[in-house]
């Protein structure tokens, strides 16, 4: 049997994230953010979506940073998540290229 308070607890918690990200602005910054904690969602677990979700999430991520000004990469590249997300979507290769596109 399923423990109530936990549920109301994961819902709630559920339903706050979810307006967390609705009410935050939509630069490409908090974009790549949302981004990484999508990330860590596929990863987390393998599912047989897990390749594809992962690929999906690479070209919308490249394309958010193809679109960023040389200071929002500056942040970008100084941003430990979006630092790391970079590494793990495209390997440090790609991570050194957005520090040297500042």
């Amino acid at each position: 049997m399923t423990d109530p308070i936990a549920q109301d607890s994961s819902a709630y918690a559920r339903a706050q994230s979810e307006q967390y990200w609705k009410d935050l602005d939509k630069t490409p910054l908090n974009k790549l953010r949302f981004a990484d904690a999508l990330l860590a969602r596929y990863t987390v677990w393998w599912s047989p979506q897990q390749d594809e979700n992962v690929d999906w999430l690479r070209s919308e991520a490249g394309e958010i940073i193809r679109s960023m000004t040389p200071e929002e990469k500056r942040q970008a590249a100084g941003d430990p998540h979006i630092a790391g997300m970079v590494r793990k979507l495209w390997k440090d290769s790609a991570y050194r290229r957005l520090k040297e596109a500042v």
